[in-house]
């Protein structure tokens, strides 16, 4: 049987598109890591930034039994929508927009990719606005997270570094709000002070209970993310959120 072409010998033939530029080659071989069991499947992908059309063909070539979904804030990135790909417009930092956008399509992607406008008001509210649209066992990823330290995109050298209390309750930037989805991988914890044979029952009858973080010291930034977040993977520039 015919092997599959990686993404980045996918990325060689697709014109218009940034994949191969030399700071985020490696996010070929990190795509490639966790997209491999499911190229063949029926998913449901979205890419939020369009660039200029590249992008959507070469994703179209590596998922071809997917519905692709892609949303852009410029009107002109309609014309990139095809059959296969459904393009919207609208700045995927707008709840209103992105509540049209889940009426419409429905939700239920197993697949988010944000290479947006990488402004932190955008990549934070379309993840705390979008996780609860990916399915179980889906993946939502951040490209090009540097922004965080770069003022023109909202970011800062001196990030809060904290939890998030509420969405919009302090200035944060994108990595302020990943590190505090860190600390919610172990909120569990941060109300005990010891794992033994002695308390393990305890630990297991928390766990397994309707409230596991009732004695949390980390306050949730969104709604579930405690108990929907499997894992987070961490690259240069890239972030890859893993559910439940």
């Amino acid at each position: 049987m015919k092997s599959l072409k990686s993404l980045k010998e996918i990325a060689l033939d697709a014109p218009d598109q940034t994949m191969l530029e030399a700071p985020v080659l490696h996010y070929t071989e990190v795509y490639d890591k966790f997209f491999t069991d499911i190229r063949q499947e029926k998913i449901r992908f979205l890419l939020i930034g369009i660039g200029q059309g590249g992008c959507l063909k070469m994703w179209k070539e590596y998922f071809p039994n997917a519905e692709i979904f892609a949303m852009d804030i410029r009107p002109e990135c309609k014309e990139f929508e095809e059959e296969g790909i459904e393009v919207h417009i609208g700045d995927q930092g707008d709840p209103d927009f992105i509540s049209s956008f889940l009426e419409e399509t429905g939700g239920g992607f197993d697949v988010i990719i944000d290479d947006g406008g990488h402004q932190m008001y955008q990549q934070i509210n379309s993840i705390l606005l979008l996780w609860n649209a990916v399915n179980p066992e889906g993946q939502y990823i951040v490209e090009d997270t540097h922004t965080s330290y770069w003022a023109h995109f909202g970011g800062s050298i001196h990030g809060r570094n904290r939890k998030v209390q509420s969405p919009g309750q302090i200035q944060i930037t994108t990595v302020d709000l990943l590190k505090s989805f860190i600390d919610n991988l172990h909120a569990i914890h941060t109300g005990r002070d010891t794992m033994w044979d002695a308390d393990y029952a305890e630990y297991m009858g928390l766990k397994n209970s309707d409230n596991p973080y009732i004695h949390s010291r980390v306050i949730e930034p969104i709604d579930g993310i405690n108990a929907t977040l499997e894992s987070m993977h961490f690259y240069d520039s890239l972030v890859v959120m893993v559910k439940v």
